[in-house]
C-alpha cells in the first residue's frame, strides 16, 4: 500500500466558444461544463494500475472532484456517471445556491 499523499488532478485546458457580433441579438453568457466522474463501480486498481489505491476510494476521489468542479465556476454542470443529488453534488449545490428558499 502506498503511503504517498493523493496527487492533485491534472487541470485540463478548456475552449471558450463564442458566436458572431450580431448587435441586435440578446446574449446571455454562461459557463457549461460536461464532466465524467467515472462511476465507482469502474474504479479498480487492476484497471488503473498507475493510481495509488488510496486515491481510488470514493472519499478521496469525491474531494478531488469537488475541488476541480468548484474551480471551474460553472453555471451548469452535465455530470456523467453520477447518480442522484447526494454527497458530492449536494455539497456543490449547497455552496453555490443563490435563492433563499
Amino acid at each position: 500500500m502506498s503511503t504517498n499523499p493523493p496527487m492533485e488532478p491534472k487541470v485540463r485546458n478548456f475552449e471558450s466558444v463564442e458566436e458572431g457580433d450580431d448587435k441586435h441579438s440578446i446574449s446571455i453568457r454562461f459557463r457549461l461544463v460536461s464532466y465524467n466522474i467515472l462511476a465507482q463501480v469502474y474504479v479498480k486498481s487492476s484497471l488503473l494500475p498507475h493510481s495509488p489505491p488510496a486515491c481510488l476510494k470514493w472519499k478521496a476521489r469525491s474531494h478531488a472532484i469537488l475541488g476541480v468542479l468548484k474551480k471551474l465556476e460553472a453555471d451548469f454542470f452535465c455530470l456523467q456517471e453520477k447518480h442522484g443529488l447526494s454527497g458530492l453534488l449536494w455539497d456543490l449545490y449547497s455552496e453555490n445556491r443563490t435563492d433563499e428558499a
